[in-house]
């Protein structure tokens, strides 16, 4: 996939809230954090022990970056560890973030659900992935269900709300990646829905091994910041979170 950079194209990325919503249109909706005390606390880093990754939380903005760039593809996970969260039958878990700057137009904006037995390096669950050029959901590395490269999204680089749903259907998952507008009254600028089924599904890219969903394991919330460096050349990715 060709990428070009934009050397001073600054990037943010907000984390809102994670919602749950049940089919009898009781809903839930909770803030899992406010980023107002300075302190990065519940919040777990991962950055292949390199310690090339930092997270920094400052006047209600969490920064996910780097030192270093890192020659080579590589991600910085931020896990929010004060609870878990299940996909189950008849119900809706949703997550959204609010990317509003990013220092690199390829630098890769994620919100996850990832099982919590599953250790982060692995990537393993559910990613809707955004960075200036593409739109993807993923299940796992290389295992993609669509790559977006075409859109009206794609005119608005930033002030964007991404939001990944998950409803339990059986033993299947419907996962729905939208982006919304923040400037125009939170208008949709994209919507994708695609199903988990426990079957091995068409994917775009790879194959679905293993095949099933990933509805009632306990799981985690997590953002990363994907850099995706075929050849060396691109500069140390960060992202915030407001």
């Amino acid at each position: 996939m060709k990428r070009f950079q934009k050397p001073h194209l600054q990037s943010s990325l907000a984390i809102v809230a994670a919602l749950l919503f049940s089919t009898d249109e009781h809903s839930l909706s909770e803030v899992l954090d406010d980023f107002n005390d300075n302190k990065v606390k519940g919040w777990e880093k991962f950055d292949f022990g390199s310690g090339n990754g930092y997270l920094r939380e400052k006047n209600g903005q969490l920064t996910i970056g780097m030192h270093q760039a890192p020659k080579q593809p590589f991600f910085v996970a931020a896990t929010y560890g004060a609870e878990t969260f299940k996909i189950e039958d008849g119900t809706t878990l949703s997550f959204s973030i609010d990317l509003i700057e990013a220092n690199q137009i390829n630098a890769f904006a994620v919100v996850s659900f990832m099982p919590k037995d599953t250790p982060v390096s692995k990537l393993t669950g559910y990613s809707a992935v955004k960075d200036g050029n593409d739109f993807l959901l993923a299940k796992g590395l290389n295992k993609f269900f669509y790559d977006l490269t075409e859109g009206d999204w794609l005119d608005k680089k930033t002030n964007v709300r991404l939001e990944m749903s998950m409803t339990g259907s059986g033993k299947s998952v419907e996962i729905t990646s939208r982006i919304f507008d923040l400037d125009d009254d939170l208008a949709m600028l994209c919507e994708k829905t695609v199903t988990d089924t426990p079957e091995e599904d068409n994917l775009s890219t790879g194959k679905d091994k293993p095949s099933a969903s990933f509805i009632d394991r306990a799981g985690k919330f997590v953002l990363l910041l994907y850099h995706n460096d075929a050849n060396g050349s691109l500069p140390a990715f960060w992202v915030t979170h407001r």
